[in-house]
């Protein structure tokens, strides 16, 4: 007796693929989309520590110190009263003011200061009319 044997047979001839047009479209949609997601936070991170960065920068504006160096201490009161006659600081208060002695690497200097007012802002200088 003779037996025939069939070799075709549909579930042997259809072949899965794993990485059909559709699988691969769909992740490179996801892959945009992430990459999209991941751009916008870094554009929002980078804009949020610019501000930051922008406040800092006027909060050390704003605080006016005056520096200086003398050859001779007995000059620091003249600049100092000079300072005091400068329209451009009516009603200004200093918080504070130090004096050392200069250091070797600042000579010639004998006398350094600092003079400083956190928060004071300087008027516009008038415009003549």
């Amino acid at each position: 007796m003779e037996q025939q044997v069939n070799l075709y047979q549909p579930i042997l001839g259809a072949e899965k693929r794993l990485f059909s047009a559709r699988a691969i479209g769909t992740g490179l949609g996801v892959l945009a989309a992430c990459l999209a997601l991941l751009a916008g936070y870094a554009s929002w991170r980078a804009a949020r520590v610019e501000r930051a960065i922008a406040a800092l920068e006027q909060q050390q504006a704003a605080r006016l110190a005056f520096e200086g160096a003398a050859t001779d201490p007995r000059l620091v009161p003249a600049y100092l009263a000079a300072l005091g006659e400068e329209h451009a600081l009516d009603g200004a208060r200093f918080d504070h003011l130090v004096m050392r002695r200069a250091k070797p690497e600042e000579a010639p200097a004998l006398t350094v200061f600092e003079l400083g007012a956190p928060g004071l802002t300087l008027p516009e200088p008038e415009k003549a009319k």
